[in-house]
């Protein structure tokens, strides 16, 4: 139905330029070519909701059918009951909550049809011909979100020939706000309106209310008595005495005599001798009052002062130095391109909100123009899971349970048919696809609810001591996305103790990838799994395969030989034999004598000829070394495969701290190792050395098994760049010199495509400034070669390198232009073709980071103070590549190891805890169930509880009260409370606490200076640690010499220690304007003295001032300082 871009969906904008959709609050809209428009919700693109409409399309796991005009509807009943219509419906005793077919009176069924797929998908297209028809449906069936939609459309087709239908069609479903709308667009169009057919409709009192409108705006006053005329002559038989009641709101002194005369000869005016008089009256007037102006000009004035009402909306604006400016006068919703230099700006407005937002995580921090400020957390609501999940826990439009070991869990098969396993049931034959109770066998109760909690709610809770049953229980039922969060979490506690183990499951549920990363921590940590207790069950086919594997690691060859005698005498009698198929992969030339003498000995050896030949050969070999060097030679080669996942670190500067540098001023010295990085070990490996001196700067590619590094600054006086270029040979351990450089080059980057070296940009021995320039290696030939010309790129400082699928990409983002853009040479073709972002970006005032995956470039730029990551993609396989926004990413779901970046999480999220186990689930899942109890709450419905404070009555939810750890505390007891209908509190404020029962329910507070401190003290006393919080975040913004030390004191009240060190800092910080201040006087003895000694103390005045101050006279001290000075 909607024809949105991918990358709107994950825009967080207000505008799309793609698909030129607008987005506006939770709602967005897109117009289309023929005048309609679709409307849809944000963060409505859930697998239940996309599963629940395929099956209502397909007609799959319905339970009702909604006929409407003869077309039938099969639907979900707790899909419906979202809607209050069917709910009140299905929660009723009426015959249709229990029907199989239900059927609908007075609606059309396209309009039903529509209003069933915004239930379903959260989308409504909605155009002029249809949209009084789905008004009219959404009217009767209580869909609130489909009348706003409506509203919104005729709002924007709004024009004078159809606002007085607009307000006629608004009385009819009681739209205040759309009249209001329609009406205003009336009064300020006044001379157009009259002119349309629609107009002539009017009953008298509406025509008096529009001409009695203070609003009313007209060209000129003869528009209006026209209109009248025309309104008369629509109806003249029972019009004609209405002319007594309307004559008197027209401002007839305002009319030109023509028109006058036009209205004297109307025969509703012949017919009244009062009006007759009132008009001959004005006219002759006329005549009488400006004889001369007449007489002179031969003309009768037309240019009457017109009818112009003022709004209470206008912005009075008292200006000087003002070059431009243009004002939206109707509205002031705006003020666009102002000029910066206002004396006086007053807004004259009914309620407006003005103000800025911060944001930090999950919480929101509105401050406004008097200095208050609206705390509170963000979420993200689906409103369709909600529900199902509530109707799931209180058993309602349930259809199928489901038993477990005994354990019944009632569900929705629609949800449950969600899982391939429930959907191949239903979808079948069997007798389960229409049994009332379903008896899964062979599987954890435990584990099954907390499947069946993931498949409602999206969240997950595993623990090690049931990872395996849950991974059980999700390979039967078939749910990927569970067994993906187990491997995750698996893979999370992975270690040399357990490798084994989870190599065998791994292979009972075919999870290749989990065995594969289990293998590697077994071969990449070789020392510590051979001395584990799994080990010792290895078959002899899985020891040869990790020994001969190319990837073992080893501290040394005798780990391995230990190893091999554990296991060896584990089961003695079964393995003796295999001790020959074991000796070959083992280099006996690495292990020493000491471990050789024991192997030798071992009674499965001995049995073995063969064997203890190869044994013996190896110690005499050694024994002889030993004869030369006087000592048993204990540091050899060891075994470390090189893995495909590592990072490769090379040079840098050494780290000093501020304090040493503070200390000895010199640059840090830079380093000349070269150190491989395994990822998923969290180890670190010295390879080698640079084969020569280099101050830093080089650069660094690498392809298989080779290693190149180019330029740098060269170690003289001068450090001018270098042309030296090397090539390590990971394989030899050898370094070979290349060529040299056409040009030194420092600080540029390098990347290898299709067998050649490009290097770019970078400071050169000629420039001494970046520039983008570039030369290019043969490797093959050995030798430099012409580069390709580049094409004109601006110079920026976050210009980033890569290769992918055949291609040199050249990233840069233009801080001016606000954009990311791509310049991508084809090695084949020699051509280059430019991309950029489609919207003004973020600013790119920090290094870009990217990494290649499947010729996809995944480009992260970290968004200025937030803990967002902007993610971008750069599909280089595509005819006309373009850089496209992934949704913003955290910093936690980016793990960046030296420029290489990896994405972890995607959309999913994990909690690790501290005893091991996690959390699993999607972002964005939070529902409306705090909204819910909010309006309970309001309305008084469902509660339990009244809290009494100072009179004032609050109804509420134990439940939701219990949130704090105070009325937690009070409901456990066994006090009088815990069971009261009506609890009263003391000592606290009525208006803090509403505040604070509202942040308790809907996660906002606002706060201002002058109910702060009450604030504070009630959430004081009922431990509400967020609403604290909030009220240090609000004082900290506000803090001032003026008030720390007050501060300071409420700091000690309560015992907020990180309040009061702010406060302090500040008033050093600032002490001269602190001492002027009226709280200082009020300091202690001890107070001022802790002050006067904080070695923070900065400012170099404070002692001049004091002193000056105390002999001055102007400190004033009471009695008791006198003998402290």
């Amino acid at each position: 139905m909607s024809n949105s871009c991918d990358y709107c969906e994950q825009k967080m904008s207000n505008y799309c330029d793609t698909c030129d959709r607008k987005f506006r609050g939770k709602h967005s809209e897109q117009y289309h070519e023929d005048g309609s428009c679709t409307f849809g919700k944000k963060d409505r693109s859930y697998e239940l909701r996309a599963e629940l409409t395929r099956q209502q399309k397909n007609g799959e796991f319905v339970d009702v059918v909604v006929e409407v005009e003869g077309r039938e509807f099969p639907c979900h009943r707790a899909v419906l009951a979202v809607t209050p219509y069917f709910q009140t419906m299905f929660s009723s005793n009426l015959a249709e909550s229990k029907a199989k077919v239900i059927t609908l009176h007075d609606i059309d069924s396209g309009s039903f049809s529509k209003i069933l797929d915004f239930v379903y998908t959260g989308e409504i297209l909605i155009g002029e011909d249809d949209v009084q028809d789905i008004l009219q449906a959404a009217h009767m069936l209580q869909a609130e979100d489909v009348q706003e939609c409506c509203q919104k459309f005729i709002v924007k087709n709004l024009c004078p020939s159809n606002c007085v239908g607009v307000m006629r069609l608004a009385d009819i479903y009681g739209l205040c706000s759309l009249k209001k709308t329609a009406r205003s667009k009336a009064v300020s169009q006044f001379s157009e309106v009259g002119r349309c057919e629609e107009f002539l409709s009017l009953s008298t009192q509406q025509l008096l209310d529009l001409l009695g409108d203070k609003e009313l705006r007209v060209e000129n006053e003869d528009d209006v008595v026209l209109s009248v005329i025309r309104w008369l002559d629509h109806d003249p038989e029972s019009r004609k005495t209405e002319v007594s009641r309307i004559l008197p709101v027209l401002c007839l002194s305002r009319v030109r005599v023509s028109v006058l005369e036009k209205l004297e000869a109307h025969p509703a005016i012949q017919e009244s001798p009062e009006c007759l008089a009132k008009v001959t009256a004005t006219k002759e007037g006329h005549f009488s009052g400006s004889p001369q102006l007449m007489a002179d000009t031969g003309r009768e004035e037309d240019g009457r002062k017109p009818s112009c009402g003022i709004s209470d909306d206008l912005a009075i604006i008292a200006y000087s130095r003002v070059r431009t400016f243009r004002a939206v006068i109707s509205t002031m919703d705006s003020m666009e391109d102002s000029s910066e230099d206002f004396d006086t700006i007053v807004i004259r407005s009914k309620s407006r909100h003005y103000g800025h937002g911060e944001f930090h995580g999950d919480n929101s921090a509105q401050y406004n123009e008097d200095g208050s400020c609206t705390f509170g957390n963000k979420y993200n609501s689906d409103e369709l899971r909600a529900e199902l999940t509530r109707q799931r826990k209180s058993g309602q439009f349930v259809d199928v349970v489901v038993e477990v070991e005994g354990r019944e869990f009632p569900c929705h098969r629609a949800v449950l048919a969600i899982t391939p396993y429930f959907k191949t049931m239903f979808s079948s034959n069997l007798v389960e696809s229409k049994a009332k109770v379903i008896t899964l066998h062979d599987i954890d109760s435990g584990s099954f609810s907390k499947i069946l909690d993931f498949v409602y709610m999206g969240e997950i809770l595993i623990c090690k001591d049931d990872v395996q049953d849950i991974l059980q229980a999700a390979h039967m039922l078939q749910v990927e996305e569970v067994l993906r969060y187990c491997k995750k979490f698996i893979q999370k506690n992975l270690c040399p103790s357990n490798c084994v183990g989870v190599m065998c499951l791994a292979d009972m549920y075919g999870l290749c990838d989990l065995k594969t990363t289990a293998r590697r921590k077994a071969l990449s940590q070789f020392s510590e799994f051979g001395r584990s207790e799994e080990f010792l069950i290895l078959s002899t086919q899985q020891l040869l395969d990790l020994l001969r594997d190319k990837e073992l690691r080893v501290e040394n060859e005798d780990d391995v030989v230990l190893s091999m005698i554990k296991w060896l005498d584990h089961e003695p009698e079964s393995r003796k034999t295999e001790v020959s198929r074991i000796l070959p992969v083992i280099h006996l030339s690495s292990v020493r004598v000491s471990v050789l003498k024991k192997l030798e000995a071992h009674p499965t050896v001995q049995e073995s000829p063969e064997c203890l030949a190869k044994i013996t050969a190896a110690k005499e070999e050694h024994l002889k070394l030993m004869g030369n060097t006087g000592r048993e030679e204990d540091g050899r080669k060891l075994r470390c495969g090189i893995s495909d996942d590592l990072a490769i670190i090379v040079g840098g500067w050494k780290a000093v701290t501020q304090q040493h540098y503070s200390e000895n001023p010199t640059p840090p010295m830079p380093l000349q190792s070269i150190i491989c990085m395994d990822p998923d070990c969290n180890q670190c490996y010295h390879v080698t050395d640079l084969p020569t001196p280099i101050v830093g700067c080089i650069s660094v590619a690498s392809a298989g098994r080779y290693l190149y590094v180019t330029g740098g600054r060269a170690v003289s006086l001068l450090h001018l760049p270098s042309k030296q270029a090397f090539r390590y040979d990971f394989a030899t351990d050898t370094w070979t010199r290349l060529p040299d450089m056409p040009r030194g080059r420092a600080g540029h980057q390098s990347a290898i495509v299709d067998g050649k070296l490009y290097l770019v940009g970078g400071d050169t021995a000629e420039t001494l400034f970046n520039v983008f320039s570039m030369e290019c290696y043969n490797i093959e030939a050995e030798a430099w070669i012409k580069p390709p010309e580049m094409p004109a790129i601006i110079p920026s400082p976050n210009l980033k390198v890569i290769a992918c699928g055949g291609k040199l990409l050249l990233i840069q983002g233009l801080r001016k232009k606000r954009r990311l853009c791509v310049h991508a040479f084809d090695v084949e073709t020699q051509g280059w073709t430019y991309s950029s972002t489609p919207n003004p970006a973020i600013d790119f005032n920090v290094a870009i980071r990217a990494t290649a995956v499947n010729n996809k470039v995944h480009l992260y730029v970290d968004r200025c103070f937030s803990c967002y990551v902007a993610a971008y993609t750069y599909d280089v396989d595509k005819e006309t590549p373009t850089i496209e926004e992934e949704k913003p990413k955290t910093q936690e779901d980016v793990y960046i190891v030296h420029g290489v970046c990896r994405n972890l999480c995607g959309k999913h999220s994990a909690q690790y805890h501290e005893d091991g186990s996690c959390t699993f689930g999607k972002k964005d899942r939070s529902y409306e169930l705090r909204a819910e109890l909010t309006r309970q709450q309001k309305n008084g419905e469902f509660v339990d509880v009244v809290v009494e404070v100072e009179g004032r009555e609050f109804p509420c939810h134990r439940a939701v009260l219990a949130v704090t750890p105070y009325f937690q505390t009070m409901f456990s007891s066994n006090l009088a409370e815990s069971k009261a209908k009506v609890i009263t509190l003391h000592d606290i404020d009525s208006g803090s606490f509403s505040k604070i029962l509202d942040f308790v329910y809907t996660g906002e507070i606002l706060i201002g200076e002058d109910d702060v401190q009450d604030i504070l003290q009630a959430a004081h006393m009922l431990q509400a640690e967020d609403v604290q919080e909030c009220c240090q975040k609000f004082i900290v913004k506000n803090l001032c010499p003026s008030n720390c030390v007050g501060v300071m004191r409420l700091a000690d009240i309560y015992g907020l220690c990180s309040l009061k060190k702010t406060a302090r800092s500040k008033a050093v910080s600032q002490f001269s304007e602190v001492g002027r201040c009226e709280e200082f006087l009020s300091l202690s003895t001890q107070q001022l003295l802790d002050l006067l000694g904080d070695k923070e103390l900065l400012d170099p005045l404070a002692d001049d001032w004091l002193h000056r101050t105390i002999c001055g006279g102007s400190l004033k001290f009471n009695t008791p300082y006198k003998s402290d000075i």
